[in-house]
């Protein structure tokens, strides 16, 4: 589960007192874990989990994680779902741990505490928005519970129980599939070069282009329409226009004329 080193993030959930009797009699309180698990490629499901009294299971594990996958930041966070930590863009391998603190023993408000079934809620919200703001969509989520848990009164024998059946022993469940097929692809490091003008696309037009003929029809027909009536217009004028130019009358010479007679 760590030693691929496929995830970018590793978030490890404590939540100290959860009981199998909690993953159904509270399945509603849990309802947006079950659907991160349910829509998840690969999901495994561990019924018991033997932890000695004093060695802290996460630290081996986060230890193991930062050696193997060469992983140098972590965040540790109180898991108050009132104090949000801020989120980070930086998409380089990184470790959270979650320490809530631990569940109440009754469904009941005692003395203006909340009920179990409303702090399971308030933290099932809380790990929603951790995992909601991760950079990378590749990310591994245990959760479990560090301390034993003792089982509560009127509960269902835990030895009877089962983790959510209907998501770890479905077969369905069982094939390598990725099931979040809406995560789009990662970004490549480096951006393409893209021209500042992009000429790929651009179209070469002309007045023989069918596509244009159709597009700009009615226009043609009149720029055609229009240069006929001119041109007629103009050899008109070029064939009966008479000529502006006058001619005026001879004078005769008069003195020419008496002397011819005289002869």
């Amino acid at each position: 589960m760590i030693s691929p080193c496929e995830s970018e993030t590793y978030v490890l959930v404590n939540q100290p007192g959860i009981l199998k009797a909690d993953f159904k009699n509270r399945k509603k309180s849990m309802g947006l874990l079950h659907k991160y698990v349910e829509t998840s490629s690969t999901a495994l499901g561990f019924e018991n989990v033997e932890i000695s009294e004093h060695d802290d299971l996460f630290e081996d594990i986060i230890d193991y994680a930062m050696q193997k996958c060469d992983i140098n930041d972590r965040i540790d966070l109180a898991g108050d779902p009132e104090n949000r930590y801020d989120p980070y863009v930086e998409a380089h391998k990184r470790i959270i741990r979650v320490d809530f603190p631990p569940l109440p023993r009754t469904d009941y408000i005692f003395d203006g505490n909340l009920s179990r079934r409303e702090v399971l809620k308030a933290n099932d919200e809380y790990l929603r928005y951790i995992v909601g703001t991760l950079p990378s969509p590749q990310h591994t989520v245990i959760y479990t519970s560090l301390e034993a848990s003792d089982p509560i009164e009127n509960e269902e024998d835990e030895g009877t129980l089962t983790i959510w059946p209907e998501i770890f022993e479905n077969a369905w469940h069982q094939l390598e599939i990725d099931r979040n097929d809406r995560v789009s692809k990662e970004l490549p490091t480096f951006v393409p070069y893209r021209p500042m003008i992009d000429t790929s696309e651009d179209l070469k037009l002309s007045v023989l282009d069918k596509d244009f003929i159709q597009k700009n029809y009615g226009t043609l027909v009149s720029i055609a329409a229009v240069s006929a009536v001119f041109l007629l217009y103009q050899i008109g004028l070029v064939l009966f226009k008479s000529p502006a130019i006058s001619q005026k009358p001879k004078k005769v010479d008069k003195k020419v004329t008496t002397e011819k007679k005289t002869q």
